[in-house]
């Protein structure tokens, strides 16, 4: 008689499952960084088992991704990796043992990164800390926002734009629009003040009105694509016919805006702020002015006390190899 015994072999996973709760704690929830800031909070955990602190990372990092759909019937996606970080446990035992533990981290956010940003859920700019213990991930994303990618005595380069148009077919008027700025950049969440001249010499009640927009730029695999979005709308006084207007338009910008200027690869944004005649029966007269915006405090005085110069008769027109004025 031949008697088989069956033998029980315990398989011990490589990396036991110790982790029951993991969460990513900032020290300022739901805040708006920006960059050079610190990021500063824990990983707070729950183990039922012991876990060695080599099994532990702590990823800060960011991505630009763009999808685009082309005129030959494909699509092309791009990923570009922008920067990560590492930080790895310190004055901590080897191993954890169960219960309740917090883990510190600090990241340093770098200053010449592009802002958060998204287009589509496809086409996006994403910060996200990253923690991994033992087999248990976690996300969490971070907004920041940042400062283009330029110096400042570019941001303070004056810019004016003059466009004229007549208007009626028999015995047609020359109506004149005339903008100027006092420099190009401006602090997000302050003013922007445009001296704007008209001379209507037409029959005609004419409407100022301004637009600012995005102009972003995609681009995937040498594809491009160029698209605008509305950030604001203002509608200024009506211009009597013949007759001279001047006035000094302030347009209030948004507190936070997306900045990425110089600063990423695939995505690029233009801010350009339209100045206006909306003429009835007629294709509007329009100035374009590109503005660059920044989070770093400029000189706001100087634009209080701004007034018109010489330089209302001069006409800029390109600021940008990007191509400030492409649609």
């Amino acid at each position: 008689m031949i008697c088989l015994r069956r033998t029980l072999v315990k398989v011990t996973p490589i990396w036991k499952i110790s982790v029951k709760s993991l969460k990513i704690v900032l020290d300022r929830e739901n805040a708006t960084y920006f960059g050079g800031e610190s990021i500063t909070g824990y990983c707070k955990i729950l183990l039922i088992d012991t876990l060695d602190v080599d099994k532990i990372r702590i990823k800060f990092f960011g991505q630009a991704k763009t999808y685009l759909e082309t005129n030959k019937s494909r699509t092309a996606i791009e990923c570009q990796p922008l920067f990560q970080q590492y930080f790895r446990p310190k004055d901590q035992p080897s191993i954890l043992k169960p219960g309740w533990h917090e883990i510190p981290f600090n990241f340093q956010i770098p200053i010449n990164i592009p802002s958060t940003f998204r287009y589509t859920f496809d086409s996006h700019i994403k910060y996200k800390i990253k923690a991994i213990f033992g087999l248990t991930i976690k996300f969490i994303e971070v907004i920041i926002l940042t400062n283009p990618n330029t110096s400042i005595s570019t941001l303070l380069i004056p810019f004016c734009d003059t466009r004229k148009k007549k208007i009626g077919i028999i015995r047609s008027r020359l109506v004149t629009l005339k903008c100027q700025l006092p420099r190009i950049g401006f602090t997000v969440g302050q003013f922007i003040p445009v001296m704007c001249m008209i001379e209507n010499n037409s029959n005609k009640i004419l409407t100022l009105k301004a637009k600012l927009r995005q102009q972003i730029f995609l681009m995937a695999l040498s594809e491009r694509k160029v698209c605008n979005r509305k950030v604001l709308k203002m509608i200024g006084p009506n211009i009597k016919s013949n007759s001279k207007f001047e006035q000094i338009l302030n347009i209030t910008l948004p507190k936070q805006l997306p900045i990425v200027y110089g600063t990423c690869q695939l995505v690029h944004i233009n801010y350009i702020l339209d100045i206006y005649l909306d003429i009835p029966w007629s294709i509007n007269l329009l100035c374009r002015l590109p503005i660059i915006l920044t989070y770093q405090q400029l000189d706001i005085e100087s634009i209080k006390q701004f007034k018109p110069s010489s330089l209302s008769l001069t006409t800029h027109n390109k600021l940008s190899s990007f191509g400030c004025f492409g649609e």
